[in-house]
């Protein structure tokens, strides 16, 4: 156990033999297993940790640089198309059309948002150069692949075989060589046409959709000018017949007498700007056009009753009532 704990190596001496910096040994610690190296205490420095890293972990870091450094070569072995344009005779064009016709078979990688070519890729992209001109040469009879087909028509494979689904028994069948279809002339003229026929419809139910959004607009905003209206003449209308309600006098209009204490009138509409206000308690009722108007002449009758119960001791019994609400003003 002395002798392993021996062979364990410090992180300065780690770095030392690896010839790496302190912070690429931390990042290549992150892919190692942590039972390779051991947390101990420093010995000069109490409270404080030190890494100690056994043999097993520093060939594990030791594979890992040469895995890195080997990327690092292939990315720099690496071409961007324009390099690869160059290097093959071909414009950027053809490149994207081999690219397309190879298909899965060749591998890329972006690079800062550029496209990067490994080499074995370009060897791939020369050697399908020539497959594309072999299957060039074979299509001089006047046919086409689906790949030229899809260029011609601006699509893609997938809409080209909705197209050809979609036109059923009046699309001649396209004959396959191998795993490729061959397309006649004729047939990428009726898709064509198919392809028009769906833009129209396309268009005609854009156009539709369109002119159903913009009467739903105007229809909209006739609405909002009727409810706009509607609530402007219910507001007038409220202001003036409103609901039923309740004031409170204090006074009465002749200063010789006075509430015995505040009275609580009713008042509610009784027909067009007409209001009434009421004390239940004595049956006394006074009209006005307002409601403060009504409440004035109730103020007015009230004194009147007064005055006529005085004078009338057979006056009705519900003005009787009338001596514990008024009395007379002794401080005028």
């Amino acid at each position: 156990m002395v002798e392993e704990k021996a062979k364990r190596l410090t992180t300065e001496e780690v770095c030392r033999e690896l010839q790496i910096a302190p912070a690429e040994l931390t990042v290549l610690r992150r892919e190692l297993d942590g039972s390779l190296f051991e947390k101990v205490r420093h010995p000069d420095y109490p409270g404080v940790q030190r890494l100690l890293w056994s043999p097993e972990a520093i060939e594990k870091l030791q594979s890992l640089l040469e895995e890195r450094r080997r990327k690092a070569a292939r990315r720099e072995e690496m071409l961007t198309s324009q390099e690869v344009c160059q290097l093959l005779g071909i414009e950027a064009r053809e490149l994207q059309r081999v690219r397309k016709f190879l298909g899965s078979r060749i591998r890329t990688e972006r690079r800062r948002g550029l496209l990067v070519w490994e080499p074995e890729a370009v060897e791939l992209l020369r050697r399908g150069l020539g497959e594309m001109a072999a299957a060039l040469a074979r299509a001089e009879d006047g046919k086409l692949s689906s790949l030229e087909v899809c260029e011609e028509l601006g699509i893609n494979h997938q809409r080209l075989m909705h197209l050809r689904r979609q036109a059923g028994n009046e699309l001649p069948r396209a004959r396959g060589e191998g795993r490729h279809l061959r397309w006649e002339r004729a047939e990428v003229e009726k898709l064509r046409g198919l392809q028009e026929e769906h833009r129209e419809r396309e268009e005609a139910r854009e156009a539709a959709r369109h002119g159903e959004i913009v009467a739903a607009l105007l229809k909209c905003s006739r609405d909002a000018q009727d409810v706009s209206e509607r609530i402007k003449r219910l507001v007038r209308a409220l202001k003036d017949n409103r609901t039923c309600g309740a004031v409170t006098i204090h006074t009465l209009p002749d200063r010789r007498y006075a509430l015995a204490k505040p009275l609580t009138v009713s008042v509610f509409p009784a027909g067009d700007r007409v209001f009434v206000a009421s004390l239940p308690e004595i049956g006394l009722e006074a009209e006005g056009s307002t409601r403060a108007r009504a409440v004035q002449s109730l103020r007015r009758a009230l004194v009147q009753a007064y005055l006529r119960m005085r004078r009338s001791p057979e006056a009705e019994t519900e003005l009787h009532a009338l001596e514990d609400l008024i009395v007379e003003n002794r401080e005028r």
